[in-house]
């Protein structure tokens, strides 16, 4: 089942984006509309269930669907955001937050098709990207995309991810085979998901839940490489 979240606080232009949305979807699906930033967060931390799709508009009652996009980017990198907007002023500000296409309200029809395609072929993407791994005798997996960092302690790899920390006793190198570009080593004992760096600096990275993670001297210019490409993709 699809999940796709509608955050507009025109009731006018949700329902309408709802018709048009349920047009072109060939897949089960389940359509939830939201008119408030708060009223989406508090749906999110309640069902904890994330969206495969929002559609968010950039003003929503005052509040920012730019700043609320930023924490989705946070809570669940997997959630394919569109862009449903009149303020074409936007369009460059955007661009701050991962998401798929920017559609101007006056053109839902011509554009949503193309959208909708490209993002649930993101969604099918990374529904295909996991990580596996094996604890006494037990075999795990984990979404790459909800994997902050991972740290080498001794013998053992904590595995930090949106949902909790899991351990194992495979090493960095052979986790690291597994994974997709955006992850790299910063640090002989730090390998990082570079989707959820906020900043770099010349000793360390920031997370985008604040974690700082140190960057060893010998990492420097292949962390700083590998944070430049991921941006780039963003």
């Amino acid at each position: 089942m699809l999940k796709i979240a509608i955050c507009e606080d025109n009731a006018i232009h949700a329902e309408r984006l709802r018709q048009v949305t349920e047009m072109h979807i060939t897949v089960p699906s389940e359509i939830d509309m939201y008119s408030t930033a708060q009223e989406f967060e508090e749906a999110v931390k309640k069902q904890k269930l994330p969206y495969d799709l929002v559609f968010m508009d950039i003003d929503l009652h005052g509040d920012s669907g730019i700043s609320l996009a930023q924490k989705i980017n946070f809570w669940n990198p997997a959630t394919q955001i569109i862009y449903i907007s009149e303020y074409l002023k936007y369009a460059t500000e955007v661009y701050e937050t991962e998401h798929v296409y920017f559609i101007d309200k006056s053109h839902i029809e011509e554009y949503l098709e193309k959208a909708l395609e490209k993002a649930l072929k993101r969604v099918e993407d990374n529904k295909q990207q996991f990580l596996f791994f094996r604890k006494r005798q037990v075999q795990y997996s984990l979404l790459q995309n909800d994997i902050i960092y991972m740290e080498r302690i001794i013998r053992k790899t904590e595995i930090h991810t949106t949902q909790g920390i899991y351990d194992t006793t495979e090493r960095l190198p052979v986790l690291m085979e597994q994974l997709s570009p955006a992850f790299a080593l910063c640090h002989r004992s730090f390998l990082v998901n570079f989707r959820r760096v906020k900043s770099l600096s010349r000793e360390e990275l920031t997370m985008y839940d604040d974690t700082v993670i140190p960057i060893g001297r010998s990492y420097y210019e292949n962390t700083k490489k590998t944070f430049a490409k991921v941006m780039i993709r963003k």
